[in-house]
């Protein structure tokens, strides 16, 4: 997750940078919509994406990897994509 913070350092929970924020990160490492990747040097999903609950500020890697899997290969010190 990011935090966005003014110039005063007050958290803002509801602000329109998380957007532009998300745009920037997509733009930059996600897949492109409806395709297929060509190679994403990071497959990021953008949780400002998620239909059911919006998620503005969370960010996570699209592995297909499952739970345990995953767990597996962190703790061994292996890349996870």
């Amino acid at each position: 997750d990011i935090g966005i913070f003014d110039a005063n350092g007050k958290y803002l929970a509801d602000s329109f940078l998380y957007q532009k924020a998300g745009r920037m990160v997509l733009a930059a490492f996600g897949p492109p919509k409806g395709g297929t990747p060509s190679s994403p040097s990071i497959p990021v999903e953008w949780g400002g994406e998620w239909r059911r609950f919006p998620d503005v500020s969370h960010y996570q890697l699209r592995t297909g990897l499952a739970l345990a899997e995953t767990r597996c290969r962190f703790e061994a010190g292996e890349s996870l994509v």
